[in-house]
């Protein structure tokens, strides 16, 4: 009951905070806003910490906790040695202290940066993962607010409360991204990216593009396959509205050059193949065990290897665990997860083709679905565990959540779902 009180406190708390520091800015959210997707927030963490503690035996979200703890402990006794670590060749020291080990530095810095962050917060919550997950997702709101701030300059006024509910409240984004995870730091950098580059192109503020670096600097840290998918949509972007010549045009010319680029080099040299830490990174996770994978064929550091594979990635990632191949809770949610996404941007495809809308928007669509669909390719290339799919690409599928509603009024929506009730009614 105390923790519970505790959490009442701090989510009353840290909501006021948000919502002062938000209030005067010329996209705001309001005070009730703040308050119902914080506490979303919060209580999705709520229900990922307790479905993984009782059906999962904890998963790495609660050793992430049990490791923040040890990390706590070192910065009483020891805080220099607490910070130094970070800059050293070992961020997560081995020997069998901690959970996590791995031979990959940047996967140890990651993890370290984020485990170090939990352990700061441990002085409020001594060590109790739902407070610390409170807190955490006190950093996380901050990503959907950047991404909602980027969506909301391109709506009109009446569509914006519609956008920010879908934004804060979409079932799967609020779940895997309320867990202790480095998930819900990688969108705060990416939102942050992308929020200071859209500043830069626009109004060509330095420090703008030092924020966008700096962001990108932690994008690479915590997923440097999805700054790779990342960075020819942006570059493509920033193309398109300073040429302003045709999107499409743009964006084809500028990925086909950077492939044709990136194969050249590939085999001048062969240390510069691109396809090779990607195969590499494959055998890395067909190596692990797992309760459940999908067929995965094996890559070759090729790009014939690569089309070959193509059908299976994109199946793996796009659609996959079909409702009969759904094995658990997680699974059945993650089938009913790509069903609604589907139909989602079947029905914006309907919806934008049908009425010609916001054509204005083309190249921050086009930018946002490209990365999407590089990040989608990636994680089905990699990865053959539906567990693991569906938490990689939770942040591209909430591009394509946005990149819909940057396409199509979120009040169009509402307007068709409507027009389809009265004729179901009335047939």
């Amino acid at each position: 009951m105390l923790i519970i009180l505790v959490m009442v406190l701090l989510w009353l708390g840290l909501g006021s905070l948000i919502y002062f520091i938000i209030r005067r800015q010329r996209i705001t959210l309001s005070l009730p806003q703040v308050f119902i997707f914080f506490a979303a927030k919060i209580m999705a963490g709520a229900v990922y910490g307790y479905i993984f503690q009782r059906f999962y035996k904890g998963d790495d979200t609660w050793r992430l906790n049990e490791d923040a703890w040890l990390q706590y402990q070192r910065l009483l006794s020891s805080p220099r040695l607490f910070f130094s670590e970070l800059f050293t060749a070992v961020p997560v020291p081995p020997g069998g202290i901690f959970y996590f080990q791995s031979d990959d530095y940047l996967q140890n810095l990651e993890y370290a940066i984020t485990g170090k962050t939990v352990a700061l917060f441990n002085f409020i919550s001594q060590g109790n993962y739902y407070i610390n997950m409170l807190l955490f997702n006190f950093v996380g709101f901050w990503g959907v607010f950047y991404l909602y701030k980027l969506l909301a300059d391109k709506f009109a006024l009446k569509d914006r409360q519609l956008a920010a509910g879908v934004l804060f409240l979409f079932p799967p984004a609020a779940f895997w991204l309320s867990g202790l995870r480095t998930e819900g730091f990688l969108l705060l950098s990416t939102a942050v990216f992308l929020y200071h580059c859209n500043a830069w192109l626009q109004q060509k503020r330095p420090l703008s593009m030092f924020y966008s670096l700096l962001a990108f600097a932690f994008i690479l840290l915590f997923r440097n396959g999805f700054a790779l998918a990342l960075v020819p949509a942006v570059l493509a972007w920033g193309l398109s509205l300073r040429l302003k010549k045709g999107v499409r045009k743009t964006f084809a010319l500028t990925y086909c050059g950077l492939l044709a680029l990136a194969l050249l080099a590939g085999m001048a040299w062969s240390r510069l193949n691109v396809l090779l830490p990607i195969a590499r990174r494959q055998e890395v996770f067909l190596s692990l065990e797992g309760n459940t994978r999908f067929n995965l064929t094996k890559l070759e550091p090729n790009l014939l290897s690569f089309v070959k594979v193509l059908p299976e990635a994109l199946v793996n990632s796009f659609v996959r665990p079909l409702p009969w191949e759904a094995r658990g809770l997680l699974q059945w949610f993650t089938a009913a997860e790509n069903i609604v996404v589907l139909v989602f941007i079947a029905l914006t495809v309907y919806l934008y083709r049908r009425r010609h809308l916001r054509r204005g928007n083309g190249a921050w669509i086009m930018m946002l679905l490209m990365a999407a669909l590089a990040n989608y390719l990636l994680i089905g290339y990699v990865v053959p565990f539906p567990g693991a799919i569906v938490r990689y690409k939770i942040i591209a599928e909430l591009f394509i959540i946005a990149a819909c509603l940057s396409a199509v009024p979120p009040s169009d929506y509402v307007a068709a779902f409507t027009r389809s009730r009265r004729y179901g009614r009335y047939r």
